[in-house]
């Protein structure tokens, strides 16, 4: 006796009857949207369907032996242009990061496999296993067009409204939210291709609503959107953010106290860890007042945004040789007042030695005992001699082991700490490979 098809008319096989006509079949059953978790384990306790049958993980292996698999494909078969769908297929249902799909049909292959032995089957398998996002036709690059394309529209009605009280506010913000899901969940060349299109026109358009629109909640989220793309898409972003007037745009919402000033420093920040060259125009805003407040001001920040800021900014100024005394006459001047600098210096130190912060922190022990002695306590100066004993002889990164060793030395030079055993061992016992 010939079974009913469990996926009733929606399957995608041709169930011809013996008199020539297809079996038009029924609705299957609507069952609740599945969880990624279930792609990965699934529950294998019965569960009760809609009309109280039990329906099992053998039922479920059953059905799929009744298919043949191995003839399922037997004509233009694609094992690449399958697993792409089925990840696109999964991205959809459970709105999970694309790379959390491809895992989640890879571990689907796994439990399949051993029932399932074919060279079709196997083809998928493999395809599975090396599967790349195909950045021009994948779902994400369909549903980042369309947010996009939404956005700029917004964009431009924002810029016809400006000085209206008829635009939608709660819109754009929750276009943006939408928008930075999909950046977060996605593959970096996707949003990369979508923002940087006719030279970055989409882009310009965001600035131009950010340095316009009064409404601080779209600015916070115009400033989110930024920071979203310049960590997802890194380098490309950033260098071309800093060559606009977004850097200089920006000062000014970093000395407000609202809050906006929060993200607008986080921004800048992120910005300036570019390995690009800083527009000249731009050290005529962030000067010596500007720093002078900045740490002066410090809890109205994240205070590590702040070290960002300046560690960044100074690399950037000492990459083009220019001068660095916008970032350090302030603490020259008094450096009682920046001493939560010098304290998150050492807790980020501590934390992790990167390049531009060891560069940073050279300037600063350069400005002698008298300085050091008021920017730190002494007890922070031991910790900070052992942090840069410690990386000098552990760190991998050869360049910053001798930032280590350079730092160690001047700090030793200035008498405000003592040298012990554990210093004297790495001094003598640095590795110049």
């Amino acid at each position: 006796m010939r079974t009913a098809c469990p996926f009733g008319n929606k399957c995608f096989y041709k169930h011809q009857l013996p008199d020539g006509s297809i079996d038009p079949g029924e609705s299957p059953h609507v069952r609740r949207r599945p969880r990624l978790n279930e792609f990965i384990f699934p529950d294998e306790e019965d569960d009760e369907d809609e009309e109280g049958g039990e329906f099992s993980m053998e039922d479920v292996m059953n059905i799929i032996r009744e298919m043949q698999f191995p003839l399922m494909y037997d004509v233009d078969f694609d094992a690449e242009k399958l697993v792409a769908e089925c990840v696109d297929s999964i991205r959809v249902v459970t709105d999970a990061p694309i790379e959390n799909c491809h895992c989640a049909l890879w571990a689907v292959m796994q439990i399949l496999g051993p029932h399932l032995r074919s060279e079709n089957f196997s083809s998928l398998e493999k395809s599975a296993e090396n599967y790349q996002v195909n950045v021009e036709t994948c779902h994400d690059r369909v549903a980042l067009e369309q947010s996009a394309s939404t956005l700029f529209d917004i964009f431009l009605e924002k810029q016809e409204l400006s000085y209206s009280a008829d635009q939608d506010d709660e819109t754009i913000c929750a276009a943006l939210d939408g928008f930075c899901d999909i950046v977060n969940k996605t593959d970096p060349r996707i949003p990369m291709a979508v923002i940087s299109k006719n030279n970055w026109e989409w882009m310009s358009q965001m600035l131009i609503v950010l340095q316009t629109d009064q409404n601080d909640s779209v600015r916070e989220h115009l400033l989110s959107t930024l920071q979203v793309l310049m960590e997802k898409c890194g380098e490309p972003v950033k260098r071309t953010l800093v060559d606009t007037q977004l850097p200089i745009s920006l000062v000014p919402l970093t000395q407000k106290s609202n809050g906006i000033q929060v993200g607008a420093l986080r921004v800048l920040a992120i910005l300036y860890s570019t390995e690009a060259e800083i527009p000249l125009e731009q050290l005529d805003y962030l000067n010596i007042d500007y720093f002078q407040r900045l740490y002066h001001h410090m809890t109205d920040y994240q205070k590590t945004d702040v070290l960002e800021m300046c560690t960044n900014f100074c690399g950037l100024l000492q990459r083009q040789n220019l001068d660095l005394s916008a970032v350090f006459e302030p603490i020259r001047e008094n450096p009682y007042e920046c001493a939560n600098l010098g304290i998150v210096l050492i807790q980020e130190m501590n934390r992790k030695c990167t390049v531009r912060r060891l560069q940073f922190l050279h300037h600063v022990i350069e400005l002698g005992e008298t300085v050091l002695s008021k920017l730190f306590y002494e007890n922070d100066l031991k910790v900070l001699a052992h942090v840069l004993a410690r990386e000098s002889i552990n760190h991998s990164d050869k360049e910053i082991r001798q930032l280590c060793l350079t730092s160690l030395r001047l700090l030793l030079a200035t008498k405000t700490v003592n040298s012990d055993d554990d210093i004297e061992y790495a001094l003598a016992n640095f590795d110049e490979n």
